[in-house]
């Protein structure tokens, strides 16, 4: 994505979704990044899939301003949800059935960006195979994840999915981004032995499908984080997350990625809201997406 210069009137634009998910897609916007308001009804409707929701929206962008967003539609399918920005607005969406890897048992948190070199978007998610990577998994726990892929120009031919990339641990709610002529990936260590993580780590690479290299963990030295979304502000990257255990968001900032300030009693986020995405945007954008 090519990011908007900052002479540009900029607005922050977040997605997110309520309770379960059962309520749809919705946005807010914010001034500043930390005092947050809800931008108009809900964008995307939770239509499709085996449950009916729509969580971790995820919206992205592609050549010539092309807008999209992607979904968890199910706790348990191999399936991920779809929507596209149109004229009029977010168009009904659609299933993208079986895009998991086979035997999988869940896709979750999807996301998306764009290649421009490839010139294709990279989808990725992540999901568990019963049984497979045998040295992670941890009795009594059915979820061992791992991050998978695959590759689109259309949305409607795909290429055969992937492992995107085993850290080696369970891991889940991968978001990447461009930033200093590398690609930044922000996930969740969400491994519960031998000690609960339940943070975030950063990693970076030369391409957004990798070889990926951790460069830090435990960002911020928080935990019972998760849904993370980062923005680059030029200076410094600032990475927001669900506290879902209290209910709100908090955020990190680092300029070199590997010490981080916590900014978190700035961020002030619509009541209830839950983990999506967020980009710095022009406002003429911003309005379209929020319609």
């Amino acid at each position: 994505m090519i990011l908007p210069l900052l002479t540009e009137d900029l607005v922050y634009v977040a997605s997110y979704f309520t309770g379960n998910g059962e309520s749809g897609a919705r946005f807010a916007i914010s001034e500043d990044g930390f005092a947050w308001k809800n931008a108009g009804s809900v964008a995307v409707p939770p239509t499709v899939g085996g449950s009916k929701i729509v969580r971790d929206p995820c919206f992205f962008s592609g050549p010539k301003e092309e807008w999209n967003m992607v979904y968890t539609t199910d706790w348990w399918s191999r399936d991920l949800g779809h929507a596209r920005l149109t004229s009029t607005g977010w168009s009904a969406p659609n299933l993208l059935a079986g895009l998991g890897p086979e035997n999988a048992k869940n896709v979750w948190a999807p996301e998306a960006v764009w290649d421009a070199k490839a010139k294709n978007y990279l989808i990725y998610w992540s999901s568990t195979i019963p049984g497979a990577f045998p040295e992670t998994i941890v009795p009594g726990d059915d979820n061992n994840h791992r991050f998978y892929s695959t590759t689109t120009k259309d949305f409607k031919s795909f290429s055969p999915t992937r492992l995107l990339w085993n850290p080696g641990f369970n891991v889940i709610d991968a978001t990447i981004i461009p930033y200093k002529k590398r690609w930044l990936m922000i996930a969740k260590d969400e491994r519960k032995a031998p000690v609960v993580k339940k943070s975030l780590f950063a990693a970076t690479a030369p391409t957004p499908q990798g070889p990926w290299t951790i460069v830090s963990t435990d960002l911020g030295n928080r935990s019972w984080i998760e849904g993370p979304t980062a923005v680059d502000l030029g200076d410094r990257v600032r990475v927001y997350f669900d506290v879902y255990t209290d209910h709100k968001w908090g955020a990190l900032e680092s300029s070199d990625l590997r010490t981080w300030s916590d900014v978190s009693d700035k961020v002030k986020m619509v009541p209830g809201a839950r983990h999506g995405t967020i980009h710095r945007l022009p406002r003429s954008v911003a309005a379209k997406l929020t319609g």
